[in-house]
């Protein structure tokens, strides 16, 4: 398998206003080509899209009792709100190393619930291949319930 970034930088701001869904902060969304797996950045942290980075912490307080309803990434006290959607842009585009710039507030812009805008903004700004993945190899066997 191929490893493919961005070819230029896309922004993402328009959107729904530029507002979360769940804080109603404005952000501005800026996907640039990275060399080291998906990563967004937040207040100058960087914040790799990797399981050990998944935080448990409601976003809201009326969140605590409930099944979580947004995807946050976390690190050293930053945190980066409703990932999903730039995500699901990322990986049905094949990119595998790119960096996520959130800027002005810590939760992605919903616009209108799909990942529509980012595909749009990383197709406009093109895709390159960087080189080999490192092959994926299970070597015991893996059961999820």
């Amino acid at each position: 398998m191929r490893r493919r970034t961005l070819a230029g930088e896309a922004r993402v701001e328009a959107c729904a206003g530029g507002r979360g869904l769940f804080t109603e902060e404005e952000a501005v969304v800026t996907l640039r080509p990275g060399e080291d797996g998906i990563a967004f950045r937040v207040g100058g942290v960087r914040i790799p899209a990797t399981i050990g980075h998944l935080s448990a912490d409601p976003v809201v307080a009326a969140f605590a009792e409930l099944p979580p309803r947004h995807t946050v990434l976390a690190k050293d006290g930053a945190r980066v709100i409703t990932t999903e959607h730039v995500l699901a842009a990322l990986a049905g585009l094949g990119v595998t190393d790119a960096e996520v710039l959130v800027e002005g507030g810590e939760e992605v812009p919903i616009d209108d619930g799909s990942a529509g805008a980012f595909v749009r903004a990383i197709e406009r700004a093109g895709l390159r291949e960087i080189g080999d993945a490192e092959p994926l190899v299970i070597d015991r066997v893996l059961t999820v319930e």
